[in-house]
C-alpha cells in the first residue's frame, strides 16, 4: 500500500461524523498499512513497488529462568511463552536457544532494548554479578559494551539490574546479553522483562 492510498484512507476516515461509524477493522488496517510503510521516501523494498523501507519491528516479554554457572558467561534469553512481537524483517529475536545472540540484524537498523533483569544468588558467595550487553560486528570483535555490576554479600538479596542499550545493527551483527559471576551461581527470575524496538535506517 503506497503513500496515497494510505492518505485517502486516512481522509476518508477523518470525514466519518456519524457515531460509531469507525470500526475496529477501518483503524487496524490504516495502522497495519503504516507499520509496514515506516520511513515514507527511503530506499527500501516493500509497499506497493514505491520504494517504502520496512516498517518497525518489536518484541516485548519475559526472560527464560536460568541458573548460571560460576565463572562462565552465561546468555539469557527471552521466553516465547509469554511474549508480543512484530519481528523478521529488521531484526530476528532469539527465544529459548541460550546457543544463539539475543538479537540478530536482518536489515539496517536501530536498536534499542530496555527493561530489567531480576536475580538472587543461590548459594551465599561474596562476589560481584556481572550483567553484560554488546555488540559482535561483522567482524567477529565484540563493540559498544554496556555492563551493570551488582555486588552481592549473602543470599538474601534480590536486585533487578535495568537495561538500556542501544545501538546500530546491520545485517549479520548480532546483540548478547549476558551473566557472569567468578564465584557462585546466580539464579535468573523469569519475571525479568525486555523490550526490543527495531526502527530502520
Amino acid at each position: 500500500m503506497d503513500k496515497s492510498t494510505i492518505t485517502n484512507l486516512i481522509n476518508a476516515m477523518a470525514g466519518q461524523t456519524a457515531a460509531n461509524s469507525i470500526t475496529p477493522s477501518t483503524l487496524a488496517t490504516i495502522l497495519h498499512a503504516i507499520n509496514e510503510n515506516t520511513g515514507i521516501g527511503g530506499g527500501g523494498s516493500s509497499g506497493g513497488g514505491s520504494g517504502l523501507p520496512l516498517g518497525m519491528n518489536w518484541f516485548f516479554g519475559h526472560m527464560c529462568q536460568l541458573n548460571s554457572t560460576a565463572a562462565v558467561e552465561c546468555p539469557i534469553v527471552p521466553d516465547d511463552t509469554d511474549c508480543s512481537s512484530v519481528t523478521g524483517s529488521l531484526i530476528a529475536v532469539t527465544t529459548n536457544d541460550s546457543d544463539e545472540p539475543l538479537v540478530r540484524g536482518v536489515s539496517p537498523c536501530l536498536v534499542e532494548i530496555t527493561g530489567y533483569v531480576t536475580l538472587k544468588v543461590n548459594e551465599s558467595y561474596t562476589a560481584d554479578r556481572i550483567i553484560q550487553i554488546y555488540k559482535y560486528d561483522t567482524e567477529g570483535e565484540r563493540t559498544q559494551i554496556a555492563m551493570n555490576a551488582v555486588h552481592f554479600t549473602g543470599t538474601t538479596q534480590i536486585f533487578s539490574v535495568p537495561i538500556n542499550y542501544m545501538c546500530f545493527l546491520n545485517p549479520g551483527e548480532t546483540v548478547h546479553l549476558t551473566h557472569f559471576s567468578s564465584n557462585g551461581t546466580s539464579n535468573i527470575s523469569a519475571n525479568s522483562t525486555l523490550y526490543i524496538k527495531a526502527t530502520p535506517i
